[in-house]
């Protein structure tokens, strides 16, 4: 997580002049030393297990059943936000002229519909709650397209401020929507264990999408002839429509293994 996030705050600083937006030279290396890190710390955890003790991350808990696929799309769907977050402020700041507090403000209606979402969508019937995370990341999704269509012209319409509020609303569902499915198949001894993995999966998902979303921003004007932010937005939009769709067939699979299962027993 410390080598993802000194990416991403390299790229922050990079982006500050146009010039510098390849970045240090450290930090590929960095990364790279991360993904060794955490190959070598999975393989510690799981010699733990086998030997009977008590590992950081229980193995067992991430091969249960959704698990792992509800975690994945928690990871997409807050990396997204991170990446929506960075680049936006970058984008407003340096292309639209905007200040620094008037980028920050910018999100408070991605803020507040997120909030409202996640303490709403438990209210609606039933017979709903099971679509909702595909009509998140479809939304999601739909909106990402939109706010690229909305600022290819090196602007920011009001019209844009209003489809971060829906995207907000499609995060705050989905994130609470995957939480609630996904502890479902925890048990309540390893619940300690799955609120760690959350809680680190929470942050090094932003600070990835940053680092990711940065690298796309900083260097699509020399790649391709689209608008930097519109790069990102398609990206965005991209990754949130495979991760839905990824998600339903992943659900489609559980409940058919789940139908043979039953029917053998």
């Amino acid at each position: 997580m410390v080598p993802a996030a000194k990416t991403g705050l390299s790229w922050a600083r990079s982006a500050r002049s146009p010039a510098r937006s390849s970045g240090p030279s450290w930090s590929w290396p960095v990364l790279a030393v991360g993904v060794v890190a955490l190959a070598l710390f999975a393989g510690h955890e799981s010699r733990l297990f086998r030997k009977g003790r008590e590992p950081l991350i229980d193995p067992a808990l991430l091969a249960r059943p959704g698990v792992r696929s509800g975690l994945a799309g928690i990871f997409a769907l807050h990396a997204s936000y991170g990446g929506l977050v960075f680049t936006t402020a970058v984008y407003l700041q340096h292309a639209v002229g905007e200040s620094p507090l008037a980028s920050g403000l910018t999100f408070a209606g991605y803020a507040a519909g997120f909030a409202t979402a996640s303490v709403t969508w438990s209210r609606l019937p039933a017979a709903r709650q099971p679509r909702l995370l595909q009509a998140a990341f479809a939304v999601f999704a739909a909106a990402s397209g939109l706010l690229a269509w909305l600022t290819n012209a090196g602007a920011w319409p009001w019209q844009a401020s209003a489809v971060l509020v829906i995207a907000g609303v499609a995060h705050g569902t989905g994130f609470d929507a995957l939480v609630h499915r996904t502890t479902a198949g925890v048990p309540a001894a390893r619940a300690a264990s799955f609120s760690g993995v959350l809680a680190t999966v929470n942050q090094l998902a932003i600070v990835t999408g940053i680092a990711i979303a940065g690298t796309l921003y900083l260097s699509a004007g020399r790649a391709t002839a689209l608008p930097p932010m519109s790069v990102v937005l398609v990206a965005l939009a991209s990754a949130q429509a495979m991760t839905g769709a990824g998600l339903s067939i992943a659900r489609a699979r559980a409940r058919a293994r789940a139908c043979r299962h039953a029917n053998s027993a």
